[in-house]
């Protein structure tokens, strides 16, 4: 059985490593968080070859993401062991990194969800705008028709 002393270095260093992670977690949330921006723009702009590289990227940073959150998890369940190991200038940076990165992930939420919002509205404009040109081809067609089937005003005139 290690000592205290030895539980507490191991700690220590666990620790260390779960702010590298932490790091690295902040930066692909903040890289995530860049990409939401450019996408906003883009689903304005109606510009969809851009967007499906930008979506292709976020998809590749958000796997990546998920790759580091199982690499994160066993350090989360000694949470409260490796802040207690940490000197306290070492547990306030990590518990800031900790909060940085939620309020980057509330934040890409909150743009995704309006982002969500923006794309139904112009997806139902399109449906709308889609529908009323289908009514008018068929006003058209159905005139085209009738002018086919009525004599000309010359037909009618000569008879």
């Amino acid at each position: 059985m290690m000592s205290v002393s030895s539980d507490t270095t191991d700690d220590r260093s666990a620790g260390h490593k779960a702010m590298e992670l932490l790091g690295r977690q902040l930066n692909l949330y903040q890289r995530i968080e860049q990409l939401a921006e450019a996408q906003r723009r883009l689903i304005e702009g109606d510009d969809s070859r851009p967007l499906l590289r930008l979506l292709s990227e976020r998809q590749k940073l958000t796997a990546e993401l998920t790759r580091l959150n199982h690499e994160l998890a066993p350090y989360r369940q000694r949470w409260e062991a490796l802040k207690v190991a940490m000197l306290p200038s070492e547990r306030r940076a990590m518990e800031e990194m900790v909060k940085k990165a939620a309020a980057r992930l509330r934040r890409i939420l909150e743009k995704d969800e309006a982002d969500g919002q923006l794309l139904a509205a112009k997806k139902s404009r399109a449906r709308h705008d889609i529908g009323t040109l289908g009514t008018a081809q068929r006003t058209l067609a159905a005139y085209a028709g009738n002018t086919t089937q009525q004599p000309s005003i010359l037909e009618s005139t000569e008879a």
